[in-house]
């Protein structure tokens, strides 16, 4: 049998598939695999996911997006599945009424959210959501409404140390305080690993007031910078990422040609 029939009637038989999958079931070098599915995708007979598993997205056929989807949701993060939940909660959204950083994660759902336009705006619609755009406007009024009252009460005050700190948290603020950096406000996002702050530093002329993102990971890609750009981008503060981890080589490269001054890595001890 042709070796592309081979792997097409692999990929049909036993559902969304990896090249490297595809390899040891055909005996086929990994190369060739690859080679292959690429042309049976360029024909038509196979597509692929949006996100990726490692380096490669999954190969499939019609009627079995759900595999696909079971087998790459537990690849998103965190705040990808809570974009993700809040979308199927109310089917369809604006696309312009999600915060910055929601756009930005949003680009990597299109195995589950499909983006459509409607009288020359932009929507967000869950895969199996099936109302009509029309419909929503009254769905999307209230998802916002919550978001905005919180945005309303924030304000900036002196954090004090409490017990209540976790010991990521913690050691964060004695960074800052052996550096004589005052803490304004403090935001745990996920305890033991993730957290933003509000710091005014001293300078010879005026206190400067900067946004802080402390994050505990060994390595730090190109995506969690691009995050806390998105996140902070519209604040008239300079950026201070902060981490124990390490830079990857296309972080580097994005903090370089794209964020330049905007944003300054620091590497400390946590």
């Amino acid at each position: 049998m042709d070796r592309n029939l081979i792997i097409l009637e692999y990929v049909k038989k036993n559902g969304p598939s990896l090249p490297v999958e595809v390899s040891k079931a055909t005996n086929e070098n990994v190369l060739f695999a690859s080679a292959i599915l690429a042309g049976l995708q360029s024909q038509r007979l196979v597509k692929t996911s949006s996100r990726k598993i490692g380096n490669s997205s999954l190969y499939y056929v019609n009627g079995q997006e759900n595999i696909v989807r079971e087998r790459v949701y537990p690849k998103l993060n965190d705040r990808e599945k809570q974009l993700l939940e809040k979308i199927k909660q109310v089917g369809i959204i604006k696309e312009n009424e999600l915060t910055p950083a929601e756009r930005f994660f949003a680009k990597d759902l299109k195995d589950f959210v499909e983006r459509v336009e409607e009288k020359n705006e932009y929507f967000l619609k869950y895969f199996n959501h099936q109302n009509q755009i029309v419909n929503t406007p009254q769905i999307i009024r209230q998802t916002i409404i919550e978001p905005v009252k919180e945005q309303k009460t924030l304000t900036i005050k002196p954090v004090k140390l409490d017990k209540a700190d976790d010991d990521f948290t913690s050691r964060v603020k004695d960074f800052f305080i052996n550096k004589k950096i005052r803490i304004l406000e403090k935001n745990v996002i996920r305890s033991g690993r993730e957290a933003n702050f509000v710091v005014e530093v001293q300078s010879d002329l005026m206190p400067q007031k900067y946004f802080v993102k402390a994050l505990k990971k060994k390595t730090i890609s190109e995506k969690d910078l691009g995050m806390a750009w998105f996140e902070f981008r519209n604040k008239k503060m300079p950026l201070i990422y902060i981490s124990d981890g390490n830079l990857s080589k296309k972080a580097k490269e994005f903090l370089n040609k794209e964020l330049g001054e905007n944003l300054k890595f620091v590497k400390v001890k946590l």
